[in-house]
């Protein structure tokens, strides 16, 4: 007797190989290639072009330090000076600034205190506060500035960014570390961002903790590029799914073919061969991205094979705080069961249509799914609502429709929880399940129909028709 997946495997090679030999699909991903092969060297080229309008000046002219590490860090304050802080500044444009130790008597202050009544700050001028700070292994530095003063948010944080960037090559210059101690440097997690002292008020005189602007950008600017990325994949690969299902329905190959193949085989079949062909695409894109790197590397490194500095700026573990393997295989998890929720509503409405002019009509459904999926993923991304507790991010993050735009990437940068991934992939795991039974019920007598385009009311009607002539049957 014949199971519902039997003839599966001859549908998958059959609809695999056609794909993978058809002219469009050659012709387009030799472009896709190109156009990946040129990326890295073109934004290599833009962006020293920038280089040579960068900033050759600060604001910022004295920096005040706070040391609250219990290290003595700023015993030996005239190494701040020292030619390894600015080994990373090409244009040396910090080395004129010089240090002190800020003069301030702790002693006056109580728990409760107003944090303005100890940075001040005289209008029009030229400095900023660096405080740091030494927590169970965590690094806290701010650099605090006031917008009354000449020092604006922008070079505040530039600053910002550069002590980041040798904060460990600057402790390693002022300090006799041990062996010991400099492990606890390696080890330590750094956090820097820039405050205007302002915010102070606003929270009621308590430290207001303001994220790394640069990384948070960053951040968001991975999780916009991937929603970017998935709702295009979507639109072209469901597509190409309907247009086959209204294709091979046209031709009659259907209907010969549910003479011995069940309709579940069908559907599964197709389904898995076009989520296929998008990894086989997704896998020559990769190796064209490897490609750029190394011919990057040829045009303007020398030959040496390095990333260029933006894409390790991207590629940055603090990036990707939330990164492990459990996190990792649920993000992989997730976007494949989302694919195959997705292919499966553009396989029901290829199968609403009978000819292949109406096909536009017949994906509406499809269409519009995704359009109101991806906008919705796309204003929680723009207003930055992955990054709390609103139930609307909840919402986005669990939901079939928006969870494959937004939970994977909020999973591995450190927006989304551990148990939230978890949630979101269980639920996706059974409205896979629940949306594979319903388009194999409805999906026979679809096939058969010739008409104008169907409905959503049509098709429920149809599987409710289908449902009670089961039921009926096994009566009987």
């Amino acid at each position: 007797m014949k199971n519902k997946l039997t003839g599966c495997k001859d549908i998958f090679v059959f609809s695999l190989v056609q794909s993978l030999k058809a002219k469009s699909m050659i012709i387009s991903n030799i472009i896709l290639c190109l156009i990946v092969l040129i990326s890295v060297p073109a934004i290599t080229l833009i962006n020293n072009k920038d280089d040579e309008k960068e900033k050759t000046k600060t604001t910022i002219e004295n920096v005040k330090v706070v040391d609250l590490t219990g290290l003595e860090i700023i015993e030996n304050i005239d190494f701040l000076n020292s030619e390894s802080l600015y080994e990373e500044d090409e244009n040396h444009i910090y080395e004129n600034i010089s240090y002190e130790q800020a003069d301030i008597d702790y002693s006056k202050f109580g728990s409760d205190y107003d944090v303005k009544e100890i940075y001040e700050f005289e209008k029009d001028s030229k400095y900023v506060y660096l405080q740091l700070t030494y927590v169970e292994e965590y690094f806290d530095i701010q650099v605090i500035f006031s917008k009354d003063s000449a020092v604006d948010e922008e070079d505040a944080q530039d600053y910002s960014s550069f002590v980041d960037d040798n904060f460990r090559a600057l402790l390693l210059d002022m300090m006799e570390l041990t062996e010991e101690q400099e492990n606890m440097v390696d080890s330590s997690v750094v956090t820097t961002y820039q405050r205007d002292i302002e915010e102070a008020e606003a929270n009621e005189g308590e430290p207001v903790v303001k994220k790394d602007a640069k990384t948070e950008q960053t951040k968001n600017n991975i999780i916009y590029v991937t929603l970017m990325v998935v709702m295009f994949v979507l639109a072209f690969g469901g597509e190409r799914i309907a247009m086959s299902i209204v294709t091979e329905k046209a031709s009659k190959v259907m209907e010969f073919l549910m003479t011995s193949v069940k309709p579940m085989a069908i559907v599964v079949g197709k389904t898995l061969s076009s989520l296929v062909v998008l990894f086989v695409q997704g896998a020559l894109l990769i190796v064209a991205f490897g490609g750029s790197i190394v011919l990057n590397g040829i045009m303007f490194n020398d030959g040496k094979i390095e990333l260029p500095s933006f894409l390790n700026g991207i590629f940055n573990m603090k990036n990707f705080e939330g990164c492990n393997i459990a996190t990792v295989v649920i993000a992989i998890l997730i976007l494949l069961l989302g694919f195959i929720f997705y292919a499966m509503v553009a396989a029901l409405c290829g199968a609403s249509v009978s000819k292949i002019d109406e096909m536009a009509e017949g994906v509406k459904m499809f269409t519009m799914l995704l359009i109101i999926s991806a906008y919705v993923s796309l204003f929680i991304v723009t207003s930055s609502t992955y990054d709390g507790d609103s139930a609307i991010r909840l919402v986005a993050l669990l939901a079939p429709i928006t969870s494959l735009f937004l939970t994977p990437t909020t999973l591995v940068t450190g927006y989304a929880t551990l148990s939230e991934g978890l949630i979101a992939l269980g639920i996706l795991i059974v409205s896979v399940y629940l949306l594979v039974k319903f388009v194999a019920n409805v999906y026979e007598s679809m096939i058969y129909y010739s008409g104008t385009p169907m409905k959503l009311k049509d098709i429920i009607n149809i599987s409710k028709q289908n449902k009670i002539k089961k039921d009926n049957a096994k009566e009987e």
